[in-house]
């Protein structure tokens, strides 16, 4: 008979990883900024041969034949992005994702958020299974601030292009690392959505948010 030794998997839902710190920007910056670092120092891989492929993605219909090919969303794509991160992170992880389109009688797509799963490189073994979309919109927006300091070291005013989760979090990111912005512009082209990003970051923020629904305007000087 074959012995299993017995292991534990911690498993977290979103408001778990949000109760672990997943919201604290300034943290998140940091960790990126040393996970770059990292990658620089060859101390990060990801996927294939080279190591450096960001997901792996299947795409439909991709040659499927019927039925599966009139009844499953066309374009719809599933990605998984594994990599390992040395240093004294030493961990290995891949993020889950489907991205899937809406039908001709849905004004929107369903949702359906990223999951992360965390194993040790050593023996293999997963350790966690967790939510994934706080962490996956923190970084997203981390990286946009880390790669702004590199361009421009004091902006008075940064324009956020769409006022969705990334955005929201992008501009947490840009306030969070800088303290020379006075001002804040969010462009979308309904309005509506713009004041709705305005009211809801508000209170977050420490700059002035102005609404724009003209591309050119918003991106000007």
């Amino acid at each position: 008979m074959v012995h299993i030794d017995q292991q534990e998997i911690r498993f977290l839902s979103q408001n778990q990883v949000r109760e672990a710190g997943a919201l604290h920007m300034r943290e998140c910056i940091d960790r990126m900024e040393l996970v770059v670092e990292l990658y620089n120092q060859k101390k990060v891989v990801m996927g294939e041969n080279g190591q450096d492929l960001h997901g792996h993605m299947t795409t439909f219909p991709s040659g499927l034949s019927d039925p599966e090919r009139s009844r499953l969303r066309s374009g719809s794509r599933f990605g998984a992005m594994p990599a390992y991160v040395g240093g004294k992170i030493d961990t290995v992880g891949v993020k889950w994702y489907g991205s899937v389109t809406p039908r001709p009688e849905e004004i929107n797509a369903p949702w359906s958020g990223p999951l992360i799963l965390l194993s040790d490189p050593d023996s293999g073994r997963p350790m966690a299974i967790m939510d994934g979309e706080i962490i996956s919109s923190m970084r997203t927006g981390a990286m946009a601030a880390l790669g702004a300091k590199h361009i421009h070291p004091d902006p008075e005013v940064v324009t956020i292009l769409g006022p969705g989760a990334i955005g929201q979090t992008s501009a947490m990111a840009m306030d969070t690392t800088f303290s020379s912005i006075n001002k804040m512009r969010i462009y979308h082209p309904n309005i509506q959505k713009s004041k709705l990003f305005r009211t809801k970051m508000d209170e977050k923020l420490d700059v002035h948010i102005n609404e724009h629904e003209d591309l050119e305007r918003a991106v000007k000087d």
